[in-house]
């Protein structure tokens, strides 16, 4: 999430709408935390419009349900927003599911919604939060699927992998493995499961069984067994220990056309 503090104030139209596409940013990443999406309507000037759906499954500002009146969730938006001491006009339409709709003014007040999405979530997905930041402290790029109490990773590049080698056990002067080869892979998975070991995470790893991210010339990724709710606050707070990513990251550029 884009830290507020970094903003910069209105000197100019194009220096408040680099602003506002950071605040339109740190709300989409609330929103995409709790397994949702919004959608930010803005200008160099006036005022935010953001829209969201109604799911059963996926709650967000309110409780409620798809079957409700848009009227009653339009009410009970509006208490949360007032309660919060948030300006905002609450519009609300129902074309097949209940859509809300929010007029806010203010920059800061649409950034108090986004920690509002935060403070809200379910424990399991405040956790997946707190991990992906972390990992993007030190250049990892690493998704996480919430499936019952447990988080299902994606697969793992391997440069993201040994970047997490690098953030876990500190900077080395020895060479990367080739991160161009499934032996190379093979060398990061070892090493990247023993420091896994070491702050007490038992998680089984493999190459996968395709890489179409690179055709079929570079190493495959890695795939992970789910992590627990535990060992996903176990691996964060072994990472926020750690200083953030900087020059000692021992990571060669992507080749053109490689993902990461």
């Amino acid at each position: 999430m884009t830290d507020p503090s970094t903003l910069q104030p209105d000197t100019g139209s194009s220096e408040r709408l680099h602003a506002r596409s950071a605040i339109a940013e740190t709300l989409s990443d609330a929103f995409d935390a709790a397994d949702h999406y919004v959608h930010t309507w803005y200008s160099g000037d006036g005022p935010f419009t953001l829209s969201f759906y109604v799911k059963d499954d996926r709650p967000v500002l309110i409780p409620g349900t798809a079957d409700e009146p848009v009227s009653a969730l339009k009410a009970r938006l509006r208490d949360v927003v007032k309660r919060h001491g948030i300006v905002a006009d609450v519009e609300g339409r129902a074309l097949g599911r209940p859509e809300l709709i929010l007029v806010v003014p203010e920059p800061d007040a649409v950034l108090r919604i986004a920690e509002l999405v935060i403070e809200g979530l379910p424990a399991l997905l405040a956790a997946r939060y707190r991990l992906r930041n972390a990992l993007l402290t030190h250049h990892v790029r690493w998704s996480f699927k919430a499936e019952g109490q447990a988080l299902a990773p994606y697969d793992l590049s391997v440069r993201c992998a040994w970047a997490l080698c690098t953030a876990l056990r500190g900077p080395t002067r020895a060479a990367a493995p080739d991160l161009r080869s499934d032996t190379g892979a093979q060398e990061v998975l070892a090493e990247l499961t023993r420091q896994l070991t070491a702050i007490g995470i038992l998680v089984q790893a493999r190459l996968s069984g395709c890489c179409p991210a690179r055709g079929h010339d570079g190493p495959h990724d890695l795939t992970w067994d789910p992590l627990s709710h535990e060992n996903a606050e176990r691996l964060t707070a072994a990472l926020l220990a750690r200083p953030p990513a900087g020059r000692h990251l021992h990571v060669p550029a992507p080749e053109s056309g490689e993902a990461v």
